[in-house]
């Protein structure tokens, strides 16, 4: 029997800790595949999970261990999502400057969104209930 035959959500939070992080890139790998998604595309998922969970630890909860990154790992009808969640005060993804842009080429961060969008069909930015912001990742992948 197929795991996606029993199993369509998986949720979990961590603490915001940088020693969580290669945790959360292998669940963001090892879940989609497991739940069904092809390898190839459970890597570019787990690749922007590792970019969303270590923006969410970094920027939106200050790197305070108290607060929790909540993970919401979806599959259904060929699409794949996952929500990752922070307790900070959020932010306007489109205030965020371009890095790909002569200027940004050499700084050293502010590439996050951009590399999701990369690994990702789609990135969605939404304030969180309560406070905080929700980064919605998804893949769609084949038969």
């Amino acid at each position: 029997m197929n795991a996606e035959s029993f199993i369509r959500t998986i949720s979990l939070e961590l603490p915001s800790d940088v020693r969580f992080l290669e945790l959360a890139h292998c669940l963001g790998k090892e879940i989609p595949q497991a739940l069904g998604v092809p390898e190839s595309e459970a890597e570019a998922i787990g690749n922007a999970v590792l970019e969303a969970v270590g923006n969410a630890m970094r920027h939106g909860n200050r790197l305070d261990p108290s607060l929790p990154v909540a993970l919401r790992f979806e599959v259904d009808s060929g699409t794949f999502q996952v929500s990752i969640g922070d307790r900070g005060v959020g932010f306007d993804p489109d205030a965020l400057a371009d890095p790909t842009t002569g200027e940004n080429l050499m700084k050293s961060c502010g590439r996050g969104l951009f590399l999701m969008r990369a690994f990702v069909d789609t990135v969605q930015v939404c304030p969180r209930e309560g406070g905080g912001t929700t980064v919605t990742l998804r893949k769609s992948f084949g038969p």
